[in-house]
């Protein structure tokens, strides 16, 4: 998300702000072979400019996206405005984040508790992430005494912001479609079919890269099995207690940046989550992301396919 986000930038004038992506993943990726990306100018307007990417792999393109950028022009008092309004939650002050799922990355997330409700649609999955550190300026930018003081600011703030944009982006596609299953206690990391999976496919991996893949992935059954006790204490009307997720992967992920000045990734930011329709195998999530002053930064929309199993037995 966040690649494909920057090679976009990279052609784009510093002073128009990304407020839409909509990205379509069409084959799984490999590891094994590069990636290409051919970035195309769509479109240069006085006010809006699109770029859209196409990623290729083996010849076949795997994965595409378009942009739209936008040069800012609302006053406040000149122009309609209104936002969902900010839930109230308390902010930590620390977070250990050498537990959970999460171990080892470079950001800190806290999950909230369920909101209660006795319907799927009416369910909210809320949790707070943040960077472990500060984006500081453009550190690659030369300092050159014959450049201008404040254009020289400007570059490195645009870079900032835009990096602060694309961090936004890369944390919007965490486990967003999960929501879709999440909200029925559908176990997915901890059934056995998963585990050998996930096991299988680190079979031609090195001895490091298959031990960090281990532990997260035990971190991720360790979190999921706490999080499906903390869900059980909510009823639905929806019995699903006979199955397991099987399949889960993102058709689409579309995202509208909000406030992006007001954007800043190592803050704690909160992750509402929601989902509207679930159906032929196929489920929607809408994330909305705040900023600590609970300024609307982000919305997206994520579609995936979900396919489900009978449950093993152990987990009955």
């Amino acid at each position: 998300m966040r690649v494909r986000h920057g090679f976009h930038l990279s052609t784009v004038p510093p002073e128009l702000l990304v407020h839409s992506s909509h990205c379509n993943f069409l084959i799984g990726a490999s590891a094994q072979s590069p990636i290409f990306y051919h970035v195309e100018r769509v479109r240069d307007g006085r006010s809006f400019a699109t770029r859209r990417a196409d990623a290729m792999q083996n010849g076949k393109c795997i994965f595409t996206a378009t942009l739209s950028f936008v040069q800012p022009e609302g006053q406040a008092g000149q122009s309609i405005s209104h936002a969902h309004a900010m839930p109230h939650i308390e902010l930590p002050e620390e977070v250990d984040s050498r537990e959970g799922a999460f171990q080892g990355r470079p950001f800190q997330v806290v999950d909230l508790p369920l909101t209660p409700a006795p319907y799927p649609t009416k369910q909210k999955l809320r949790r707070l992430i943040r960077t472990q550190r500060r984006i500081d300026r453009n550190k690659d930018h030369s300092s050159n005494p014959d450049t201008n003081h404040a254009v020289s600011s400007a570059v490195q703030s645009a870079s900032v912001l835009s990096q602060n944009l694309g961090v936004l982006a890369y944390l919007s596609d965490f486990y967003v479609i999960n929501t879709a299953t999440r909200i029925y206690r559908l176990p997915m990391f901890s059934s056995q079919s998963y585990i050998k999976r996930s096991v299988s496919a680190l079979d031609r991996a090195g001895a490091a890269e298959k031990e960090t893949a281990m532990t997260h992935l035990e971190n991720m059954i360790r979190t999921e099995k706490l999080e499906l006790n903390q869900l059980a204490q909510v009823s639905l009307s929806t019995k699903t207690n006979n199955l397991q997720v099987g399949m889960m992967v993102t058709l689409s992920h579309t995202v509208f940046f909000h406030n992006q000045q007001a954007v800043r990734p190592h803050e704690w930011m909160l992750f509402e989550m929601e989902s509207p329709w679930a159906g032929d195998n196929r489920g929607i999530a809408v994330q909305r992301i705040r900023n600590k002053e609970g300024l609307l930064t982000m919305t997206c929309v994520q579609e995936g396919l979900i396919r489900t199993d009978p449950r093993d037995k152990s987990l009955l």
